[in-house]
Parts: C-alpha cells; structure tokens; sequence
C-alpha cells in the first residue's frame, strides 16, 4: 500500500510537470514528426529510426515489451570491454511482464526531431503509453 501511495505521488508531479510544460512534448508539426513503422516484420527498422541519444549516452528506439525480434541497447560513449567493443548499460526501458501481441497491436509510435523525443500511444489510448528523452540539457550526469 505504501508502494501505491508513492508510485500515485510522483505520477502526480509528473502530471504537473507535464502541464506546466517542464517535460518534452510532442511537436504537432508534420514536418517534424515521424511515425515509426508498426508492423511487426519492422522492429528493427523502428528501433533504429527511434534511437535517441545526446553525444554521450543514446538509447535504442526498442518497444518497452522488447521480444525475441526486439534489440534493445543503452551504450554509453568510452565504455568499452577490453576488446575495443562497446559494453551496454542497463537495458531501463523494458517491462518486467511482457505485453505479448497485445501491446503490440494497434499502437503507434512517433519521433519528433525537433524536440528529441519518442512517444507511443494507442488510438483507444486505452494500452500503454510511453514517452522518452535523452537530455540535451545536461547531457553527462555529472554536469
């Protein structure tokens, strides 16, 4: 229960955040938006295109369900194995429970590359929904 209340909390400020217009927002102008192929045979296509990253750290435009036809990839410039090959960090976009096709159908997912983000919707807006950024801003955690 005091998991609910606190996970219900933040929700909240995000919420308020979002209409103060303190978070990335979709940009309506077609020029700038691209949707990403929905079909199932062009996952990888999707995820490519959807890649978001800021010069040291991006992340693969993967569905938050990732399958076994789903790569998701977080690197992080200058980590690399002894090889020269560059490690992944944490894979922080995917769901615990797998939505299987049901999260798979009916969606859509756009990229605005005027505002550097990936948003995914339904049109019943009834299944999940999700929005990513890579900040700009302060693009190092340390800066």
């Amino acid at each position: 229960m005091v998991v609910r209340t606190r996970f219900a909390k933040l929700l909240d400020v995000q919420l308020t955040r979002r209409a103060e217009h303190r978070v990335p927002q979709i940009d309506r102008d077609p020029g700038w938006v691209l949707p990403l192929p929905p079909r199932i045979d062009q996952v990888r296509v999707a995820e490519s295109f959807g890649w978001l990253g800021n010069g040291w750290a991006g992340t693969r435009g993967s569905l938050e369900e990732d399958g076994p036809d789903s790569t998701p990839l977080f690197p992080v410039s200058g980590v690399y194995d002894d090889g020269g090959k560059i490690l992944p960090g944490p894979v922080w976009t995917g769901l615990d429970q797998p939505l299987g096709s049901r999260g798979r159908t009916g969606h859509h997912r756009l990229l605005d590359l005027r505002t550097g983000t990936l948003a995914r919707g339904s049109p019943t807006g009834s299944d999940l929904r999700s929005m990513r950024f890579v900040s700009a801003a302060s693009p190092q955690p340390w800066d």
